[in-house]
């Protein structure tokens, strides 16, 4: 298949195109700012060659998986402005102009872009632009432009990762000793592995849809809490966590009781690797960093 990924070179994206390619696909990966060299069997391509050039057959991809997002943090400020134009603008031209009607869209949002899970109730710009890119969506798969099948995930994690998110801070900490500044530790997560991510993201390209759109959750229902997350990387690491409970406040998108999930998990879900197996990868690969 003809596989396009927004978004290639992002930690979910990095994971995924290896193994689109060792299935035999042909994917290509757009890019604001492309490297002219083929990375690992990736076609790179400029998003403005999709501007200039024609719509014809050829152009089009039997798959576009969006992975494309910008989320302002306190290492890099985006302003709101900025968040809309990265992650609903861009993705929504990019697939309006490389789909087709048999075209599937694998789209990659997030749980808690929604405050206590609910539509529309959006916690910042970056949920409220990915809200409006599943409305573009779920509109233009109704009118018969595309199919989409909608990806709701909680939290990934994995080798990988970026530094700043909890799970990379805490195996840094566990691996330093250092102090780490926690919120008072009782909200509820749910992690999911960024291979099995990948593994249920391979499994959408030959499921069938149920319907023109489709929006389905990504994670197995064992939420836990940032203390217990803690204590489980320090029963398997071997090494204390030195954590500063309530050095910092708990954030908008904080869930302290289970949200009500409104969709369907997504059909065939499989999460093969549990947190302890996770949790050893992430430390395998920080001894020999």
């Amino acid at each position: 298949m003809k596989i396009a990924i927004l978004g290639a070179r992002g930690f979910l994206g990095q994971n995924l195109f290896p193994a689109l390619l060792a299935q035999g696909h042909e994917v290509t990966g757009f890019f604001l700012n492309p490297k002219q060299e083929v990375v690992g069997g990736l076609e790179n391509k400029s998003i403005r060659d999709l501007f200039v050039s024609s719509i014809n057959e050829a152009s089009t991809f039997d798959v576009i998986i969006n992975l494309a997002a910008r989320r302002s943090t306190r290492n890099q400020y985006f302003t709101d402005k900025e968040v809309h134009y990265f992650t609903y603008e861009i993705p929504k031209q990019i697939i309006l102009r490389a789909s087709n009607p048999q075209t599937i869209v694998i789209n990659a949002s997030t749980y808690i872009q929604n405050f206590e899970g609910k539509p529309g109730h959006t916690i910042d710009s970056y949920g409220a632009a990915k809200q409006e890119l599943s409305q573009f969506l779920e509109q233009a798969s109704g009118l018969g432009s595309f199919k989409t099948r909608d990806l709701f995930f909680f939290t990934l994690y994995g080798v990988g990762d970026r530094s700043s998110h909890l799970v990379p801070q805490l195996i840094n900490a566990a691996k330093s000793g250092d102090e780490i500044a926690l919120s008072p530790g009782y909200q509820l997560i749910n992690l999911l592995y960024v291979s099995d991510a990948v593994l249920n993201i391979l499994n959408c390209i030959s499921l069938s849809l149920e319907a023109n759109y489709c929006k389905n959750y990504v994670w197995s229902e064992e939420y836990f809490s940032v203390r217990d997350l803690v204590a489980r990387i320090e029963l398997t690491t071997g090494r204390k966590i030195n954590a500063s409970w309530g050095g910092r406040e708990y954030v908008g998108h904080e869930m302290l009781q289970q949200w009500p999930i409104p969709m369907a998990q997504l059909p065939g879900f499989s999460a093969p690797t549990n947190l302890e197996t996770g949790i050893r990868l992430i430390w395998k690969a920080s001894e020999t960093a």
